[in-house]
């Protein structure tokens, strides 16, 4: 059957795992194997971040080599995450500083207000690093998505009271 141009059966055929090499099957948790992970949590940040990039490039390096998350071929994407976050640190700076508006004089000698333009680069850093965090895994949603499960063991607080007082009411049924 031919739909768009494509046929049917080269799109299942595509869908269907058995055809890729071996060196890139995907491993028991879904992901691609044999890509080479970065196993540094110091490795240096990019020169070109400012302040808060590279605090940022250090704080999230170290979770997601501390996770096994991060392959080498992910640090581009770190690299662009880490950045728009810097922008972005530096954009809400400004705007604390100097306010959501300003005014300007144009040609005819009118005073207009209008929104900083820092207003802009903070919305528009919001979106990529949303983008590059979920590449990253760095959202619950993301994790979730990539199936991966928190390491902590902590069970909720009021889960253990409950359970302390069954524990509690027990020992005393039972004396």
């Amino acid at each position: 059957m031919i739909k768009g141009g494509i046929r049917m059966v080269a799109k299942a055929k595509l869908a269907d795992a058995s055809h890729r090499p071996k060196e890139n099957a995907e491993n028991e948790t879904g992901l691609v194997a044999n890509l080479k992970m970065v196993e540094d949590p110091e490795l240096k940040p990019p020169t070109f971040l400012n302040r808060y990039g590279k605090q940022q490039w250090k704080k999230v390096l170290l979770e997601l080599v501390a996770a096994g998350m991060l392959a080498e071929i992910d640090l581009g994407t770190m690299e662009a995450y880490c950045s728009c976050y810097g922008d972005w640190r530096l954009a809400q700076a400004e705007l604390k500083k100097h306010g959501l508006t300003m005014e300007y004089t144009n040609k005819q000698g009118h005073t207009n207000t209008t929104k900083r333009p820092e207003v802009d680069i903070v919305q528009k850093n919001l979106v990529l690093m949303k983008q590059y965090g979920e590449q990253l895994g760095l959202s619950v949603k993301a994790r979730q998505k990539l199936g991966i499960k928190s390491k902590s063991k902590k069970k909720d607080g009021l889960l253990t009271i409950l359970n302390r007082r069954q524990d509690i009411l027990n020992v005393s049924a039972d004396s």
